[in-house]
């Protein structure tokens, strides 16, 4: 694509663990990202939309990603760490990619919670294995946990929810990340039915064919940046403007600034 979008900065006040009402507040200003099915002229018969809203944290290079699905039938069977269940269930797929990298990341998110982790060389790599029929790549998998992520199921409303947090340097070999760093990155989804054969997938990525590794028509990003001034109550050169007033986070919360909005009592599975 021609251009970049800018992933913006989360502010210094954010929370750890915030609940899922929070987390729409926080991200209701952030750019949206649509799930589409770009490589068809008209949706399929059970296409079902979502977004994905993104911002990063300079001081700890973490990406945060918010996602929103429409599914009116949420399923997906249990599975353990790194096992295939993106074949039998629903799945949101995260894909990263640093601008300059060959390597590249894929994350999945199952909607029991499940996980599943694969670093890929190289795009070459993984269609060399697809052409020698090599199976699922069990040697890719990274064993550890890299990632954090809460989701919420809501039935009810016909819809699952995950907020990932990702370390950006663990996966950069330029590690110390700033404003302006170029990303590229792809968003996917598994939408199995009961009843159903196969799973209608989508992607915020404008595919022109049905392959969530094209990475050539993954969206390009910048990290974003904020102006940092220096706090007002300590003189820290971290402060960020919050009002009309410039703080750390340190000064910001030993001046009981916290907003209680924050950390609800929503029922979450926490990974």
């Amino acid at each position: 694509m021609n251009g970049f979008i800018e992933i913006p900065v989360l502010p210094v006040s954010f929370p750890e663990h915030p609940g899922y009402e929070a987390l729409k507040r926080a991200f209701s200003e952030f750019p949206v990202l649509a799930f589409q099915q770009a490589w068809l002229e008209v949706p399929e018969a059970g296409f079902e939309g979502g977004t994905v809203q993104l911002a990063w944290e300079s001081s700890t290079c973490r990406l945060h990603v918010f996602a929103q699905m429409n599914d009116r039938d949420i399923y997906s069977p249990d599975a353990e760490l790194n096992t295939p269940f993106f074949l039998q269930g629903d799945t949101f797929e995260l894909f990263l990619k640093p601008a300059e990298s060959e390597a590249y990341v894929e994350l999945h998110v199952g909607a029991q919670g499940q996980c599943l982790q694969l670093r890929f060389p190289s795009v070459e790599e993984m269609k060399n294995r697809r052409t020698k029929g090599s199976g699922f790549p069990h040697d890719l998998l990274l064993a550890e946990p890299c990632f954090s992520y809460e989701l919420w199921r809501k039935p009810d409303e016909a819809m699952w929810s995950v907020y990932a947090v990702i370390p950006l340097d663990t996966f950069s070999d330029q590690r110390a990340l700033s404003a302006g760093d170029r990303w590229d990155l792809s968003f996917c989804r598994y939408n199995y039915s009961q009843g159903e054969e196969k799973p209608v997938i989508s992607s915020t990525s404008p595919f022109t064919r049905a392959d969530f590794h094209r990475t050539q028509e993954w969206l390009s990003f910048t990290l974003g940046g904020i102006a940092h001034q220096p706090c007002e109550r300590c003189g820290d050169v971290e402060g960020v403007l919050m009002g009309e007033r410039c703080l750390c986070q340190r000064c910001y919360y030993e001046c009981n600034s916290c907003c209680g909005e924050f950390g609800g009592d929503d029922q979450s599975v926490i990974a």
